[in-house]
């Protein structure tokens, strides 16, 4: 019956000329169990893997009731993972029900740990709870063993299981459930010694429904100050398995123009810090200046935004001449791009979500620089002296610390603060304003930017979880937004589950969040090892090899100029990213990017051949597992070209396409070789072939322009670059076995135009 529907439903759809692929999994939570969405298993530990399969979640809150799925088509399912039971919030005969219709909707299901069914304070039918696990083809017998000790593995998938830890089975209680489908793939499965009657399927996969039993997905370890957690199973394969990944197109937010992106971000933090780095030390420099001359100065072949905090450079707040010159001769740097870190630098951002001015009366003594009812000459002179002491060495959210902790109100209604901060904010010179915290702060930095520079990016301060109204703000203001997540991938983080997916969902808004996290989280807050920020490559290795999941992502603060450990870690980090092969893009570029992998819509036009539409500035698409298939050229349309990287093939399209067609076919069948890119270390667009065969294409970016092109014929080949001055430059160059590879070595920062030709032999 399930067969049959979906065989209606895809040849009504080709009937109609395309079939949306659906790109969109709804995930179910209770938000009085979780303060915020980031928070979920789901968000924390699956959601990575599933946007590395080119799936989106979206978030459904139970309280608000089952969300309607008829008319839905661009779900492909449902996932859970409770830690809790949703019953009695959800009448569990209601949510049955709606899991049968979901099943007949013909989408899938994946369930992890408790179906949130279970409810020791209530009382389930057995029979209800077996309706549930037949729809998954499973035969619950409502038996559970509680003896883990005890356990034999009888199972244990070698392609599923063991990826980042052995599952030994260790205080792993479960209930004892049988197959019902001889399709039904067992991954793990597992008995008490000497009681054959406890034999329980523990993972599985099938056409529509799976599962994976409390405690065998993932590990963890929860201790007094340290939180450890490491994959049994592999996500990559359980998903791809599950929700049928394998062949399918998938928005990429790693890779452009065959090269894997990077990007860079400064935030503001400790700007107007005086450094301890000899010499300067001796200069009473501030560690912004630091920063621009042994960092920003030196590489101008990497771009980088840089974001400072609106009152640390508006002369009505805490801002100085010394400040607003330091940013001048920042952004007057052609490689630096303009943003905005905040106006006050709120760290608890949902403090400030329903504020009203008398929350912030614990605080208000606390502020260093005063507050709109203490600003005292007295008060000044201590925020002069900590700019010169304790500031120098603290990041701007604990700035706090070395005060005495205000006593919050007992009121109910004055929210609090979250345990990792001490105020509300950095600055509380006036009360807070969401408007002026975002339009405010944006008008300030663009008023001392140049005028073809204003701000791009708006990157979220302190525990970088906006409410929806905030990251509303940064899109009516014209700027995208990016920070949070802080991903890590390394010795001391030794596991995918580390790694943060693209973003995060806050009622109708979406947060970018950044590819990897910054020097604080390696220097404890920089209170300690300065220098381990140095340890940056171990995740940028980690997520590049053996899959791509993350772009290469170099973001810290301005405070590490205080150090000269903290600027050696960022030029050994450097000097490990320009040895690997990338594509520099600004961090507004690249918030573009993410943004267009929640909007990209693919839709297949017949077998082998899709259409790309609303995918804003992402280019590239990725097929992985392709045995054999490239690009059909000829009956594409806005593709400029192709790249296989471990296996995997990288279609890269034309921004200036459009709704771009890709069509793939097995190798041995392409007849017509047409030019196409390979790599580029430049974005490309506007690509055109002439009749003759030369290429054209428009180019920018930064550096040198490396760029590896496939030629039909062999032989050599005339570069010419127009620039934008209107000055040429020719260069030949000659293939090798149909790669044609060159270098134009002057800037490209503003667009070019370039043509390649064959010479004529």
């Amino acid at each position: 019956m399930r067969l049959f529907f979906l065989m209606c439903v895809l040849l009504t759809s080709f009937a109609c000329g395309s079939v949306e692929m659906p790109r969109t999994i709804v995930a179910l939570y209770d938000r009085d169990k979780v303060e915020d969405i980031s928070f979920t298993y789901c968000h924390l530990f699956a959601e990575m893997p599933l946007n590395h399969l080119g799936y989106q979640l979206y978030y459904h809150d139970i309280n608000e009731g089952l969300p309607d799925l008829t008319n839905r088509h661009d779900v492909v399912g449902v996932f859970t993972w409770f830690t809790y039971p949703i019953v009695p919030k959800v009448n569990e005969k209601e949510y049955v029900r709606w899991v049968k219709q979901v099943f007949s909707l013909g989408k899938k299901f994946v369930v992890f740990g408790n179906p949130g069914i279970y409810n020791e304070d209530i009382e389930i039918q057995e029979e209800l709870i077996r309706e549930f696990w037949f729809l998954f083809d499973l035969d619950y017998t409502n038996t559970w063993i509680t003896t883990p000790y005890n356990l034999n593995i009888i199972k244990s998938d070698p392609k599923m299981m063991n990826f980042e830890r052995k599952f030994d089975g260790f205080n792993v209680e479960y209930m004892v459930m049988t197959p019902l489908n001889p399709k039904t793939t067992i991954h793990l499965s597992a008995k008490e010694k000497d009681n054959s009657s406890s034999e329980s399927v523990l993972i599985c996969t099938g056409s529509q429904g799976s599962f994976v039993a409390s405690q065998c997905g993932i590990f963890e370890n929860v201790q007094k100050d340290h939180y450890f957690h490491q994959w049994y199973l592999n996500p990559f394969v359980f998903f791809q398995l599950a929700f049928d990944t394998h062949n399918i197109p998938k928005p990429d937010t790693t890779t452009h123009a065959g090269n894997r992106i990077f990007y860079s971000q400064i935030d503001g933090d400790g700007w107007n810090n005086e450094t301890e780095m000899p010499p300067y030390q001796k200069e009473d420099m501030k560690s912004s200046d630091v920063i621009y001359r042994e960092i920003l100065s030196q590489y101008p072949e990497l771009p980088v935004t840089v974001a400072p905090i609106a009152a640390e450079i508006d002369l009505n707040w805490v801002g100085t001449n010394t400040s607003i010159n330091i940013l001048r001769k920042i952004l007057n740097l052609s490689h630096i791009q303009t943003g905005c870190h905040t106006f006050t630098h709120p760290f608890d951002w949902l403090f400030f979500q329903n504020y009203k001015a008398e929350y912030e009366d614990p605080y208000l003594d606390q502020y260093r620089h005063g507050s709109w009812k203490d600003r005292s000459l007295w008060k000044t002179l201590v925020s002069i002296f900590y700019s010169k002491q304790s500031a120098q060495s603290l990041p701007s959210h604990n700035l706090g610390e070395s005060l005495p902790s205000p006593t919050p109100s007992s009121d109910p209604d004055i929210p609090l603060l979250q345990a990792d901060y001490e105020l509300p904010r950095s600055y509380g010179l006036k009360p807070f304003e969401l408007k002026s915290e975002v339009f405010g702060a944006i008008s300030i930095i663009n008023a001392l930017a140049p005028s073809d520079k204003p701000v791009s990016v708006y990157q979220w301060s302190g525990n970088c979880l906006p409410f929806s109204q905030a990251i509303e703000y940064t899109r009516k203001a014209g700027v995208l937004n990016i920070n949070g997540g802080d991903s890590r991938f390394d010795n001391n983080h030794p596991s995918y589950s580390w790694v943060r997916p693209i973003g995060r969902q806050c009622g109708t808004q979406y947060q970018i969040y950044t590819a990897c996290s910054n020097e604080n989280t390696y220097t404890d807050n920089w209170s300690a090892n300065f220098y381990a920020f140095n340890q940056l490559p171990q995740t940028l290795s980690n997520t590049e090899t053996p899959l791509r999941i993350k772009p290469i992502n170099l973001y810290y603060h301005m405070f590490s100029g205080s150090k000269s450990a903290g600027v050696n870690a960022i030029k050994q980090n450097i000097a490990y990213i320009e040895e690997q092969e990338f594509i520099p893009l600004t961090t507004a570029h690249f918030a573009a990017i993410a943004d267009g992998f929640r909007s990209t819509k693919i839709s297949l036009i017949k077998p082998n051949q899709w259409k790309i539409e609303n995918r804003g500035r992402l280019q590239t698409i990725r097929f992985d597992h392709l045995s054999g298939m490239q690009v059909d050229f000829t009956n594409s349309k806005g593709v400029i070209g192709q790249h296989t990287h471990q296996g995997s093939l990288y279609i890269f399209l034309d921004e200036e396409a459009s709704d771009p067609l890709i069509a793939l076919k097995n190798k041995s069948e392409i007849t017509n070789k047409i030019p196409y890119l390979s790599q580029s270390r430049w974005n490309i667009t506007h690509f055109k072939i002439s009749e003759q065969g030369s290429i054209h294409f428009t180019t920018q970016g930064y550096g040198q322009g490396l760029m590896k092109w496939f030629v039909p014929d062999d032989g050599e080949y005339r570069i010419t670059a127009s620039f934008f001055d209107g000055s040429k430059t020719e260069l030949t160059a000659t293939t090798k076995n149909n790669l044609l590879e060159f270098i134009i070595g002057r800037s490209a920062i503003k667009p070019l135009k370039v043509s390649v030709e064959r010479v004529q032999q």
